[in-house]
């Protein structure tokens, strides 16, 4: 008997005890149904075509990849709700938007200015004209402590994003901030396909740029039989592009018993455990009501919801990444709009401030509005 989600047998039941799924070798073994054996690899690994810049210095900050596959898992959702709680800690974030597919960072964060920080970083990269004070110039100011490098204003503007200045660009982003937040495109190449054979960089140059240069992959799974699935065969495809020391951090989004059935913690962390080798999955329980309120808002998660069991989760996430990593100074105030406490003795914000907040959140659904009304 398989797994069982729902309705759905998504996956058959593993083999005996001695060759269980902890032994189970994707390029070996027979295929299992919901689980593609992945391409053979040229020689060598895959990975060695984009290799991590070795210039960066210990004092370096850490970047993060946040990949999924295709079908909406929340990618975005959690770069944005990872970056803010960072930053809420009092840890200078940088969030990069490099989906190349579907952009949608700066309308998620309400930064419609019409221009594309990436584009605009990635050209002075390759020109060799970019530091770090140019860099954080680009990035706009999204919160406190919290800066965002745009993606390309539009998808056919893709080209913008090349392989020399993405290469010249993730060490200064490691200089800039201590944490950098970079949204990957769903869509994964081999270094030869990203290249284009001719040295020509392709679509998924971005997010194969990104994948190779991270400390750590969050890899982003949606929890029903569907997403599940997807997830399963991403693993597999991610775990033949990266280089076998890379850390990998498997999160389930919108966990529910609705689409999955009774006790779905237990239901999802079996089939990952079994079925892709996955023992510690962070899952982020459905919350569409503080989801909406913050997409309506144009603010992350932890501004709007502070007690959404899903903002919950993505903060034990964040604790468990800045273990031991000591911010750079105190979580900002209410007046800064992060927080619950002015940075002055924990007294309450002022009333300027408080207003000031409710301002910038007004204007944030204006703007969201006045998109909706160009779309019909």
């Amino acid at each position: 008997m398989g797994v069982t989600i729902g309705r759905h047998d998504v996956w058959e039941e593993p083999p005996a005890a001695g060759n269980g799924p902890d032994r189970w070798n994707a390029r070996t073994d027979p295929p299992r149904r919901g689980v593609p054996p992945p391409a053979a690899a040229p020689s060598g690994h895959p990975g060695e075509g984009l290799p991590r810049q070795g210039n960066c210095r210990r004092d370096d900050g850490r970047l993060l990849a946040v990949w999924g596959p295709t079908g909406a898992p929340g990618r975005t959702t959690l770069a944005i709700g990872l970056a803010a709680e960072l930053a809420q800690l009092g840890h200078r974030t940088l969030l990069v938007d490099a989906d190349t597919y579907g952009p949608s960072v700066a309308q998620r964060l309400s930064l419609m200015n019409g221009s594309t920080g990436l584009g605009h970083a990635l050209q002075e990269a390759a020109r060799g004209t970019l530091d770090v004070a140019r860099l954080r110039g680009l990035a706009e100011e999204a919160l406190p402590g919290l800066r965002v490098l745009t993606g390309v204003p539009r998808p056919s503007r893709w080209p913008d994003t090349d392989l020399p200045g993405l290469r010249s660009l993730w060490p200064l982003t490691r200089r800039s901030a201590a944490w950098t937040v970079v949204d990957c495109g769903f869509h994964l190449e081999t270094p030869a396909e990203a290249t284009g054979g001719n040295g020509a960089s392709r679509r998924g140059v971005a997010t194969l740029s990104t994948l190779q240069e991270a400390d750590l992959v969050l890899v982003v799974g949606q929890a029903d039989p569907v997403g599940l699935t997807r997830l399963v065969r991403g693993l597999s495809e991610l775990r033949a592009l990266l280089p076998p020391d890379r850390p990998v951090q498997v999160v389930v989004n919108r966990l529910r018993p609705g689409a999955v059935g009774s006790a779905p913690e237990r239901r999802v962390a079996l089939a990952l455990r079994r079925y892709a080798g996955v023992h510690d999955p962070i899952l982020v329980p459905d919350d569409p009501v503080a989801h909406d309120r913050a997409l309506l808002r144009a603010l992350p998660l932890n501004q709007v919801a502070a007690d959404s069991p899903a903002r919950q989760a993505l903060r034990s996430l964040t604790d468990r990444l800045t273990a031991g990593r000591p911010s750079e100074g105190r979580p900002p105030g209410p007046g800064t709009r992060c927080g619950s406490a002015n940075r002055r003795g924990g007294r309450p914000a002022p009333q300027r401030a408080r207003g000031r907040r409710r301002r910038w959140a007004g204007a944030g659904e204006a703007r969201h509005e006045l998109i909706l009304r160009m779309v019909r």
